[in-house]
């Protein structure tokens, strides 16, 4: 779209040395820029989008900013047009409903919400939908994924914006259902206000982001802001959570609870072996045995809530079974990365406890874990996790996490308190360290498991200010080939 055209659509202050140019995209986010694009400079609470201006500016074709901005910018030697306006988030959202326009016709759009199990449920819905041959997109915290192209994720719920570019470059791909991750701090920000989900599922609700949401009750309203605003999607609700039990009572004609014991969907004869778990999926017109490599009870949640929705979708549920049956647990979420060894994402109380709960009911005698907190992020946490740890896990060793700007041995020593009296642990701020230290340990009793807790499909680590590279899998599995060689050499 030629720049003259683009400007006939907003309402601007001044433009600074006007060029015609053809606009090939809109961009607010230097992850997501090519050259030629329009770039709007937004500022984050975290970040001074001013600070890039001179690697902006090499690539865009022209940039609009707030005009009380004009300072900061036309103190640069600019060669390329600057659209300066009152409000750019505003002109944003106006140019891209011209350049993104969607078809929201036939769109299913199936949001999943809750503390836990978000990134899984998700997953699973959009691998089952690809099986079944249907064009899908997946917006989640490890990726966004257009039909079978993979995007680096951004946020686990992007930007209004971000999101109508996914939609618009899902439905140029023929996609018409797209599975997302809803975030409590996207519905608190509004950014999915324009969306109409046709599914919702409600996976459970523990303390998580009480820093930014401060109470439970805050944190609890948010995610039924989700299904307040769409009143007559199918809902799908853990009716074992009290807070599912909540929305349940709302009024909805299309609701519908799957639980462990009774509901619309329920699971029964449920068995838990160290590579599997067996149990049979109930739904309203029969029952169907589930075989699959995903571990433990919460698992079970995950799976129960995803075929709830394929089965209302109109999939059929023994093909949906036998599919199942191949897929391998997401990237960070109680994967498996070699014998008895298992990288979570868990990073909360609630989070902690399900995954040592789950090795335990798959038969492991013996359980080693690696976990640490993250700094400026909920201190209450800490030492409920250090609790936890202390009761669930044979042996721990508290290392850094994303420590941030804090002081990673004041965490640890937060973790700490929680031990008590209990003496199974060790503080070892390396994390490299202590996972070779675990490694070792847990090799002295073969039948042991190791679970590595916390960054899950994380590839760094934040640490006063820098980003540092750093994978627990990888890691992992550097190490065990280093031993194997050492072992080799002798």
């Amino acid at each position: 779209m030629k720049l003259s055209r683009i400007l006939s659509h907003i309402d601007f202050n001044a433009v600074f040395n006007f060029k015609e140019k053809e606009i090939k995209d809109l961009t607010a986010h230097t992850s997501d820029f090519n050259k030629g694009d329009l770039f709007f400079f937004i500022e984050g609470n975290d970040f001074d989008i001013y600070k890039e201006i001179p690697a902006i500016i090499s690539r865009a074709a022209a940039i609009v900013v707030n005009y009380k901005k004009a300072r900061d910018i036309l103190e640069n030697n600019l060669s390329l047009p600057v659209i300066f306006v009152e409000d750019t988030k505003k002109t944003l959202h106006n140019l891209s409903e011209i350049f993104y326009p969607i078809e929201k016709k036939g769109l299913k759009v199936i949001g999943v919400t809750g503390t836990n199990g978000k990134t899984t449920v998700a997953y699973l819905i959009y691998k089952l939908l690809r099986k079944f041959k249907t064009e899908a997109s997946l917006i989640g915290t490890i990726k966004y994924l257009i039909g079978e192209k993979e995007l680096s994720a951004i946020n686990t719920t992007p930007d209004s914006f971000i999101l109508r570019k996914l939609f618009y470059r899902s439905q140029k791909k023929g996609v018409r259902h797209i599975v997302m991750e809803v975030s409590s701090h996207a519905l608190k920000q509004k950014r999915i206000a324009e969306i109409k989900f046709t599914h919702l599922v409600f996976t459970n609700l523990t303390p998580e982001h009480l820093d930014y949401h401060k109470t439970m009750r805050d944190y609890f309203y948010a995610k039924l802001s989700l299904f307040l605003l769409n009143p007559q999607a199918q809902w799908f609700i853990n009716s074992d959570d009290s807070y599912g039990r909540k929305i349940l009572k709302l009024p909805a004609p299309y609701k519908y609870s799957y639980s462990l014991k009774k509901g619309s969907f329920c699971a029964e004869k449920i068995a838990f072996y160290p590579t599997h778990s067996e149990f049979n999926f109930v739904f309203p017109s029969g029952k169907v045995k589930i075989k699959t490599t995903f571990l433990g009870k919460y698992n079970v949640y995950n799976i129960l809530g995803a075929l709830a929705v394929i089965y209302k979708l109109g999939f059929n549920l023994q093909k949906a079974a036998g599919f199942l049956r191949k897929f391998k647990p997401p990237e960070g979420r109680m994967q498996k990365i070699a014998k008895n060894i298992f990288i979570d994402y868990a990073h909360t109380p609630d989070a902690l406890n399900n995954a040592l709960s789950s090795l335990r009911e798959c038969g492991f005698k013996r359980i080693f874990l690696v976990f640490g907190c993250g700094g400026e992020r909920d201190k209450s946490k800490r030492k409920k996790m250090g609790r936890i740890a202390s009761l669930g896990a044979d042996f721990s060793f508290i290392t850094s996490d994303n420590p941030r700007a804090e002081d990673p041995l004041a965490i640890s020593r937060q973790i700490e308190e929680g031990f008590g009296s209990h003496c199974n642990y060790r503080v070892i701020l390396s994390r490299r360290k202590a996972i070779k230290q675990a490694l070792a340990k847990q090799e002295k009793y073969p039948q042991a498991a190791l679970l590595i807790a916390g960054k899950g499909h994380e590839n760094y680590q934040l640490k006063g200010g820098r980003k540092i590279p750093f994978n627990d899998a990888e890691v992992v599995k550097e190490i065990l080939a280093s031993e194997a060689k050492k072992k080799k050499i002798k």
